[in-house]
């Protein structure tokens, strides 16, 4: 694709890039299907008396939904880092069209990082007094299923309420929801970053764009 061994590299870095975020965008999908699955069959119960396994279930979806924002995140940032690295291309490209879409995707997610942390070193956090320490909660502090009065504290949280996940990272409260509107972010995120890379198919004609 590109003119030296170097730049067919970066192109196919590129190239994969893309097609690792139309991945993650689905998976973000169906964490959401999971969840209105598991939600769909727990309407004939009283919500005390559901199936554990729908609760479980959920929980896995909100889960998943997490890592899949934050590795299509780290994918995004991955791709305007070889952008730069791959010039010819980079320099057709609308760089102000490109940054703006990466804004939607964080002001969606905010600290996804601190997010993926909370559950990905869940036992970390509560595995010695240092680390339970870091990562307690002193209130005042509200979140989705959280209402921790002022004065008092609470060690490493992971509250699953509804369709939100709240956790606690270094002493403050991080989040998302898994809904059909954080859905719909996503899916703009990616009509704008192909309307961004729509130079490229000049480029290089059929290269992968991302999933409209």
């Amino acid at each position: 694709m590109g003119t030296t061994e170097e730049e067919h590299r970066l192109t196919w870095a590129i190239s994969t890039n893309l097609t690792s975020m139309d991945a993650f965008s689905n998976n973000f999908f169906a964490a959401l299907q999971l969840f209105d699955e598991c939600e769909e069959r727990g309407k004939p119960f009283e919500f005390a008396n559901r199936p554990w396994k729908l609760i479980y279930w959920q929980g896995i979806a909100l889960r998943d939904g997490a890592m899949s924002a934050y590795h299509l995140l780290k994918t995004y940032e991955a791709l305007r880092a070889l952008l730069k690295r791959c010039s010819f291309i980079d320099a057709a490209i609308d760089q102000t069209a490109l940054k703006e879409t990466g804004k939607l995707l964080r002001a969606t997610f905010p600290r996804i990082e601190a997010v993926r942390h909370t559950l990905s070193h869940a036992g970390e956090f509560t595995s010695t007094p240092e680390q339970i320490a870091q990562h307690a909660i002193d209130g005042p502090a509200q979140a989705p299923g959280i209402n921790l009065e002022a004065g008092s504290q609470q060690n490493h949280i992971t509250v699953y309420a509804g369709r939100s996940y709240t956790g606690s990272y270094e002493g403050k409260l991080v989040g998302y929801e898994l809904s059909i509107e954080t859905y719909l972010a996503v899916t703009q995120f990616q009509d704008s970053l192909a309307n961004a890379l729509a130079p490229m198919e000049t480029l290089f004609p059929g290269h992968p764009q991302p999933e409209n």
